[in-house]
């Protein structure tokens, strides 16, 4: 091997060697911090935050070590890749270590560790959080996209525990206001843990980028139209958002209630614009089931949403859309009219939605 390529190795070698360290160190910390939350140790917790600072300057170092590598050896395609990855990795990692400082310092604050309600799901979270964290620095340690591929699926299950716990650490401030103030510091830390999933979901994507080249591919928000029986608006608000962005979003409706069958008319004027209507018959929402949480956004054309959802997960966008009203008693002409009078409104307001999202539509 060329005296070039040795060096070019070595400090490959360092910089792997500086994240494997890191990793660890950080997996420690938060390791301990949950501790810390569920004995309620002080000590523990105040080590927790003063190890931060050494921490950091470990991350200062990777950073430095990153930025001299491109500087010296100027590399291209595959170790270019990698040194971008390492950034942006050494950046998640920080993120993840001041988490657990966070988590420690709620700790210090709760007037006594989470009781037997809060604490199965606490360590739930908290096993899959540190889970994902470790399998995802493995992953990326060597070079393994498939293991960071699986370790990704995790991260929906710890947002989906966090989503349940939202409500029930509310209705406890709510039935013991003496407990609001411990509740509040254990949101912040369910809220931490949420987070750090999302982090470690994030080094999984770097770890697929550096060994493969293959970017993350674009997220598609799930979107739920309602309506009052799922048989007029929603319907032809799903269609609508079908044919403009179904590349971008995952689409879908129901109502407060089912209808037997879809407005009159509409599915006429659904055949004569192009949109696919589907042949799944009017369903109803509950609004206490888990799929609501599901939704990144709820949509009502009939009503304010809060109407159906009284409970607003944490992680769902409730909107109103101000659209026309169904055709009742009309003439086919003004039926129609009162049909494209919907189609046109909706049509507008998907593409700014998906818009938002994503970019020009």
């Amino acid at each position: 091997m060329a005296l070039y390529e040795q060096r070019l190795a070595n400090d490959l070698a360092t910089i792997r060697g500086n994240i494997a360290t890191v990793g660890n160190t950080v997996e420690e910390a938060l390791q301990k911090a949950i501790q810390a939350v569920m004995t309620g140790n002080r000590k523990i917790a105040n080590e927790v935050i003063l190890g931060d600072h050494d921490v950091n300057r470990a991350f200062a170092e990777i950073d430095r070590l990153c930025h001299s590598f491109l500087a010296l050896h100027l590399p291209t395609a595959g170790h270019l890749r990698l040194i971008s990855s390492i950034l942006r990795l050494n950046g998640e990692l920080e993120r993840i270590g001041d988490y657990a400082s966070t988590i420690s310092r709620e700790a210090l604050q709760m007037s006594e560790p989470p009781g037997p309600d809060f604490r199965v799901t606490l360590e739930t979270m908290a096993g899959d959080s540190q889970n994902m964290l470790r399998r995802a620095v493995k992953a990326f340690n060597e070079d393994d996209a498939e293991a960071a591929r699986q370790t990704m699926t995790i991260s929906e299950r710890v947002g989906n525990e966090f989503d349940k716990v939202f409500h029930d650490l509310a209705n406890a401030a709510a039935d013991d206001p003496g407990k609001a103030r411990d509740m509040l510091f254990l949101f912040v830390i369910y809220s931490r843990l949420e987070r750090i999933s999302a982090r470690a979901e994030n080094i999984c994507e770097e770890t697929v980028f550096a060994t493969t080249g293959e970017t993350p591919e674009r997220r598609k928000f799930n979107i739920l139209f309602l309506d009052e029986n799922n048989n007029g608006q929603s319907r032809l608000a799903e269609a609508v958002a079908n044919k403009v962005a179904a590349d971008r979003c995952l689409f879908s409706s129901a109502g407060r209630r089912a209808a037997n069958d879809l407005h009159p008319g509409l599915p006429e004027f659904l055949e004569a614009h192009g949109l696919t209507n589907g042949a799944a018959p009017p369903r109803a929402l509950d609004p206490a089931s888990d799929e609501v949480a599901s939704y990144d956004i709820i949509v009502s054309l009939d009503g304010p949403a809060s109407s159906y959802i009284p409970e607003q997960p944490f992680h769902t966008v409730l909107l109103d859309w101000d659209v026309a009203s169904l055709p009742e008693g009309l003439e086919k002409n003004e039926t129609v009219s009162r049909y494209y009078d919907i189609y046109r409104e909706v049509t507008a307001q998907v593409r700014n939605l998906v818009e938002t999202l994503h970019g020009e539509v």
